[in-house]
Protein backbone atom coordinates (compact mmCIF):
# COMPACT_ATOMS: atom_id res chain seq x y z
CA UNK A 1 0.00 0.00 0.00
CA UNK A 2 2.68 2.30 0.82
CA UNK A 3 4.30 1.87 -2.48
CA UNK A 4 1.03 2.73 -4.44
CA UNK A 5 0.74 5.89 -2.47
CA UNK A 6 4.16 7.13 -2.90
CA UNK A 7 4.75 6.44 -6.31
CA UNK A 8 1.47 7.75 -7.48
CA UNK A 9 2.13 10.71 -5.57
CA UNK A 10 5.02 11.53 -7.72
CA UNK A 11 4.06 9.99 -11.30
CA UNK A 12 0.86 11.00 -11.41
CA UNK A 13 -1.11 14.19 -12.36
CA UNK A 14 -2.64 15.03 -9.33
CA UNK A 15 1.55 14.80 -7.37
CA UNK A 16 4.35 15.56 -8.92
CA UNK A 17 3.52 14.65 -12.61
CA UNK A 18 7.14 13.08 -13.35
CA UNK A 19 5.63 10.01 -15.19
CA UNK A 20 8.01 9.45 -18.48
CA UNK A 21 10.72 12.23 -17.09
CA UNK A 22 13.09 10.59 -15.48
CA UNK A 23 15.63 8.44 -16.47
CA UNK A 24 16.64 4.88 -15.62
CA UNK A 25 19.46 5.90 -13.34
CA UNK A 26 17.09 8.32 -11.27
CA UNK A 27 14.17 5.84 -11.45
CA UNK A 28 16.13 2.81 -9.85
CA UNK A 29 17.49 5.32 -7.37
CA UNK A 30 14.14 7.00 -6.43
CA UNK A 31 13.15 3.14 -5.99
CA UNK A 32 16.22 2.58 -3.47
CA UNK A 33 15.25 5.46 -1.95
CA UNK A 34 12.20 4.74 -1.20
CA UNK A 35 12.64 1.33 -0.06
CA UNK A 36 15.08 2.31 2.01
CA UNK A 37 12.49 4.90 3.76
CA UNK A 38 10.13 1.98 3.78
CA UNK A 39 12.49 -0.16 5.65
CA UNK A 40 13.17 2.58 8.40
CA UNK A 41 9.85 3.28 8.70
CA UNK A 42 8.22 -0.58 9.02
CA UNK A 43 11.20 -0.98 11.77
CA UNK A 44 9.94 2.10 13.81
CA UNK A 45 6.19 1.01 12.98
CA UNK A 46 6.56 -2.53 14.30
CA UNK A 47 9.21 -1.54 17.59
CA UNK A 48 5.96 -1.51 19.66
CA UNK A 49 3.63 -3.46 17.82
CA UNK A 50 3.08 -6.91 16.56
CA UNK A 51 0.53 -6.49 13.98
CA UNK A 52 0.16 -4.03 11.09
CA UNK A 53 -2.27 -1.23 10.94
CA UNK A 54 -4.65 -2.94 7.55
CA UNK A 55 -4.48 -6.17 9.83
CA UNK A 56 -5.81 -4.18 12.79
CA UNK A 57 -8.61 -2.88 10.54
CA UNK A 58 -9.65 -6.58 10.14
CA UNK A 59 -9.65 -7.65 13.39
CA UNK A 60 -11.94 -4.97 14.83
CA UNK A 61 -14.44 -6.10 11.78
CA UNK A 62 -14.09 -9.68 13.09
CA UNK A 63 -14.98 -8.48 16.45
CA UNK A 64 -17.78 -6.19 15.25
CA UNK A 65 -18.98 -9.07 13.75
CA UNK A 66 -19.11 -11.74 16.66
CA UNK A 67 -15.98 -13.73 15.01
Amino acid sequence: MGNNNICTTIFYGYGLGRFGKLGVLAGCGLTLVIYTAQLFASHWYFRDRSTGHFALLGLKEDQKNGR
